[in-house]
């Protein structure tokens, strides 16, 4: 006996409900990172792509010196000053930023539902 899976149908099933529960757990300000996220089939793999800061979303970050910039309009939309940018510059400078693990605990919550649905569908799991 033969037991043989059609990975390309099963990777066609999980990639939007994978995406869509990354989409729902991901921490969101303007919905660039959330918006940015797509999965797709390269060769025998899965994969997803996303915005390329997603690494200091999920792991957070050490100390560093980031531009005030980069932080006013993040401060205007959560605290209502963009002033405070300042002061959010000087934080992450001393502590860094606090890791979200919205991919991992995705990953670890909803991937083994996913994939056993998707080894559920019509024609994905041939006997011989």
């Amino acid at each position: 006996m033969e037991i043989k899976i059609d990975w390309n149908k099963v990777y066609e099933y999980m990639i939007p409900r994978i995406e869509n529960e990354l989409k729902r757990r991901c921490p969101v300000h303007d919905g660039h990172l959330k918006k940015s996220i797509k999965g797709r089939i390269e060769g025998d793999d899965l994969k997803f792509y996303m915005a390329s800061y997603w690494y200091y979303v999920e792991n957070g970050s050490a100390p560093h010196w980031t531009s005030v910039k980069n932080l006013e309009k993040w401060c205007e939309d959560k605290w209502g000053d963009a002033k405070l940018a300042y002061a959010l510059q000087h934080h992450i400078a001393k502590h860094g930023t606090k890791p979200t693990h919205f991919i991992k605990e995705t990953l670890i919550q909803e991937f083994p539902r996913i994939l056993a649905d998707a080894l559920k569908q019509k024609d994905v799991v041939y006997i011989k």
